[in-house]
């Protein structure tokens, strides 16, 4: 049909997915003291609070003709879930020597996940709640060793926990080709160490960096599922 028909083109039936009520919130507070009040104190301390809500609504139906503008069929499939991150984080900046500073910090932080289902046709499954705490700490040792050059050594872990999607959405990306969400995923643990050198310039920074990281339990997606394992 011409675009000038007035007509809409034909379209064939399909599915069509309603995400209404998926979305996330965030909260981020930070305060910074120095004993002294003065940018050159001693100590320069760093604390905050961290919050995030990511909730997962998706609801896909059948149509049964024109996918763009026909009405909604019966529920073919449906994912739910929610996760859920607090935090809290402390840091102190020591200027122990003219010459040397220590950063000391760590950051807690509890995550959970729960109200996780998936719906096909007339089944439903629904997974466990899950809950975990877990502490990351950091280390940071730099010396002033003439005025133009900085050479710092730093020692970290963290965590990537798995997002709301990963957990519990199940997707098809092509009508044939499934994306298979896992419930049981843990979190990403990475142990990253690094060594640096920095040379100020009369209009720049130069750095060089030789850096590892070891990165347990990986997240990652893959839609070969020719792959064993």
């Amino acid at each position: 049909v011409g675009a000038d028909s007035g007509l809409w083109p034909v379209r064939p039936g399909g599915q069509a997915t309603d995400m209404s009520g998926t979305g996330w919130d965030t909260i981020d507070l930070r305060g910074e003291w120095r004993p002294d009040g003065s940018l050159s104190s001693t100590h320069q301390v760093s604390f905050g609070y961290h919050y995030d809500l990511y909730a997962l609504r998706s609801r896909t139906y059948s149509v049964a003709s024109d996918w763009l503008h026909g009405s909604l069929g019966n529920l073919a499939s449906a994912s739910f879930g929610n996760t859920r991150t607090q935090a809290l984080y402390l840091q102190d900046a020591w200027r122990f020597h003219p010459d040397w500073k220590l950063v000391l910090g760590g950051r807690l932080e509890n995550w959970g996940a729960y109200g996780g289902s998936n719906t096909k046709g007339a089944i439903t499954q629904h997974y466990a709640n899950r809950d975990q705490t877990s502490f990351s700490p950091k280390l940071s040792l730099s010396f002033q060793a003439t005025q133009d050059w900085e050479l710092r050594a730093s020692l970290g872990k963290a965590y990537r926990f798995p997002t709301v999607s990963e957990l519990f959405q199940t997707t098809q990306l092509n009508g044939v080709t499934t994306l298979q969400n896992d419930p049981n995923l843990k979190p990403e643990r990475v142990i990253s160490s690094e060594l640096t050198a920095l040379r100020g310039l009369e209009n720049g920074l130069w750095r060089v960096s030789l850096f590892r990281e070891d990165k347990r339990d990986a997240l990652y997606s893959q839609t070969d599922t020719t792959v064993s394992p």
